[in-house]
């Protein structure tokens, strides 16, 4: 065997060693991203806490909120939704939080979400900006007053004022869509924002208008109405 000869060999012996030395023991790095597993479908019941890796979200999922979901929504798709991971996937941190009165569907990065009412239990994604920087824990408005029920007064963040039907001016029948009526009051602009959403009784007619771009309805008498206000 010649020098030459021998100096490939010794160092293709070397470059597998250290090759099997990488494959036996992983770097920090990597041995931290292999400990990570895939999310379940659903956020488990006896968790409050998980951390987990999402592959490609598909659209078909079922999911019921924004930003604040039900906590038996899939999870890789509201993670996408909420704007946590891209459609290719990534690692996710999520949590759980009270339920609340009502959930409010949406289309947003690609993901479409639906409408619920009153929920056991939510979840959120941890880096979500939505969440971490701009809602401060405000869901998001119902498309309807009466969606979460009648009576209830609160703060609510509008994400769509672009559709619905509104009846009434300065007081809205329980039915109208609430975001509509809030652009309408002059409350929120085209792109949205905080609502503070009063509870009123209902009235015997309610007159239509148009103000801020949007027309609204003259109705008959209703049971149950509501206001809308600026957030101070």
């Amino acid at each position: 065997m010649t020098r030459k000869s021998f100096t490939v060999l010794a160092f293709t012996c070397l470059s597998a060693a250290v090759a099997l030395a990488l494959a036996l023991h992983p770097s920090p790095a990597d041995a931290q991203r292999e400990a990570i597993l895939l999310c379940p479908s659903t956020m488990p019941s006896d968790r409050t806490e998980l951390e987990c890796r999402c592959e490609q979200a598909g659209s078909g999922a079922s999911v019921w909120g924004t930003d604040f979901y039900t906590d038996d929504s899939s999870l890789c798709p509201a993670a996408v939704h909420a704007g946590a991971i891209p459609a290719s996937g990534g690692d996710i941190r999520v949590r759980t939080l009270p339920g609340r009165d009502y959930y409010t569907g949406s289309r947003r990065n690609g993901i479409s979400t639906s409408d619920y009412g009153s929920w056991r239990r939510t979840i959120v994604f941890e880096g979500a900006s939505s969440v971490t920087e701009g809602s401060r824990g405000v869901p998001a408005c119902p498309a309807t007053y009466n969606a979460s029920g009648t009576g209830w007064s609160g703060t609510c963040r509008c994400l769509d004022t672009d559709a619905g039907a509104v009846w009434g001016t300065g007081v809205y029948t329980a039915d109208s869509n609430l975001c509509r009526a809030a652009r309408h009051a002059g409350v929120v602009g085209a792109a949205g924002g905080l609502v503070q959403v009063t509870a009123a009784p209902g009235q015997a007619s309610y007159a239509g208008s148009t103000r801020n771009g949007v027309t609204t309805n003259d109705w008959g008498s209703y049971g149950d109405s509501f206001r809308v206000s600026a957030v101070n």
